[in-house]
C-alpha cells in the first residue's frame, strides 16, 4: 500500500515540476513543444517503462478472465505490395503479430486500417471488413484485432522508414 501511494505522490511531483516549469520558462516551453507535442512520441515505451517501474496506472483487481481469442497469424501466400506484403488468410479473423497499443483506427486509401505501436516499430494493418479494438486499446500477441475477407495487408515502419516484411512474419 505504501508503495502504491508513493508512486503517486511522485507522479504528482512530476506532474507539477513540469507545469510550473511550463509557466515560468519560455525555452522549456518551446522545447516541450518540439520534443513532446510536435514529435512522434512511443507510447508503448513509456507505458511499458512506467509499468515496470511502477506497476499499473490503476490499481484492478487481478481478474480471473481468459482470453478466448489467442491465435497465431496464419496464412496460406503472400504477395509483395508496395512497401508491405499482402497475405491469403487461412481463416478471416486476424490476430495481433505483436503487443503493443492501437494509435490509428481509420481509413487509408480507401481501406480500414488500423496501426499498433510495439515497443521496436509500428505495425499497420489493412483491409479490414471488421476492425475489433478501438483507439489506444492495449493488445497482446495473439489479441483479436478484427476480420477480413481472406486477405490482409501489412506495413511495418520504423522512424517513419518501411521495414522489410520478412523479418516479421
Amino acid at each position: 500500500m505504501f508503495r502504491k501511494i508513493s508512486n503517486l505522490f511522485i507522479t504528482i511531483i512530476l506532474f507539477l515540476i513540469t507545469i510550473i516549469f511550463f509557466k515560468s520558462n519560455i525555452k522549456f516551453k518551446e522545447w516541450f513543444t518540439k520534443n513532446v507535442l510536435d514529435s512522434h512520441i512511443p507510447f508503448a515505451k513509456i507505458s511499458e517503462k512506467y509499468e515496470s517501474l511502477f506497476g499499473l496506472p490503476i490499481p484492478l483487481k487481478k481478474s480471473s478472465f481468459t482470453s478466448v481469442f489467442n491465435e497465431k497469424l496464419k496464412y496460406l501466400s503472400k504477395e509483395n505490395y508496395d512497401n508491405g506484403v499482402i497475405l491469403n488468410l487461412e481463416n478471416n479473423l486476424v490476430p495481433s503479430i505483436e503487443k503493443g497499443i492501437v494509435i490509428f483506427v481509420g481509413n487509408k486509401e480507401n481501406k480500414k486500417c488500423l496501426t499498433i505501436e510495439s515497443a521496436e516499430h509500428d505495425i499497420t494493418y489493412c483491409m479490414f471488413t471488421n476492425v475489433g479494438v478501438k483507439l489506444y486499446d492495449h493488445v497482446e500477441i495473439g489479441s483479436y484485432l478484427g476480420e477480413t475477407s481472406g486477405k490482409l495487408l501489412l506495413y511495418f515502419t520504423k522512424n517513419g522508414e518501411y521495414l522489410n516484411y520478412e523479418e516479421f512474419i
